[in-house]
């Protein structure tokens, strides 16, 4: 967590650097808005063993504000789900019972874009920030185990400029929309967030998160 508060510590003293002169780095179309779907591993200890994958399908959405020409303010969430039968706690063989596990992270943070000028064909982008994880864990019509955790995220991927590769869409969805850009967004996430276990130990909520999906600035 240490780490965490320097690491954003260091990207808002940067971004309030890049922002001093307010007229200089004016953003025309500050806001954003995205929807990807990513394929999300857990770090958790033994998953594959209790779920027979490494990981699964997310939706995810996103919003952002450039308060900066390359530096935003960033928050996402996503939604992931799992089942499996459940194993016995001594024998470790498979019940009848069902277990369905559902996790819901959202993430605040900053987000650097080394864009030069608005018609970059690619944007290389990253960032960190604050996560929370909302979990349920439901074992057949036991009673259900619910929380939260905080922990922290890091990203970092490309942003490939759509507009001049369909210049007629990118037209009518201005004139429509009010959308200046559209981005096709490939991305990696790190995250770590702990949880405390029944024995007394940590479980990890986070892991790995490969997605690509869209982002419209307007």
């Amino acid at each position: 967590m240490h780490r965490l508060v320097g690491l954003l510590g260091l990207l808002f003293a940067g971004g309030l650097v890049a922002a001093i002169p307010s007229r200089a780095n004016a953003v025309e179309e500050p806001w954003s808005v995205g929807v990807s779907v990513g394929y999300f591993m857990p770090a958790t200890d033994g998953w594959e063993e209790n779920y027979d994958h490494r990981g699964g399908w997310e939706p995810s959405l996103s919003a952002a504000y450039a308060f900066a020409t390359r530096w935003s303010v960033a928050v996402d969430t996503a939604y992931f789900r799992a089942s499996s039968q459940a194993k016995g706690a001594i024998t470790g063989e498979l019940s009848v019972e069902e277990q369905r596990l559902t996790l819901v992270p959202t993430t605040i943070g900053l987000e650097y874009r080394l864009r030069f000028d608005t018609t970059q064909l690619i944007v290389p982008f990253i960032g960190a920030g604050y996560r929370h994880v909302s979990y349920r864990l439901k074992v057949s019509d036991n009673e259900d185990i619910t929380g939260g955790a905080n922990g922290w995220a890091g990203r970092g991927g490309v942003d490939i400029l759509l507009n001049s590769l369909d210049p007629s869409s990118a037209s009518g969805l201005r004139e429509n929309y009010g959308v200046a850009r559209s981005y096709f967004r490939l991305e990696a996430q790190w995250a770590k967030v702990d949880a405390p276990g029944t024995d007394g130990s940590d479980i990890d909520l986070g892991g790995i998160t490969y997605l690509g999906g869209l982002r419209f600035e307007f």
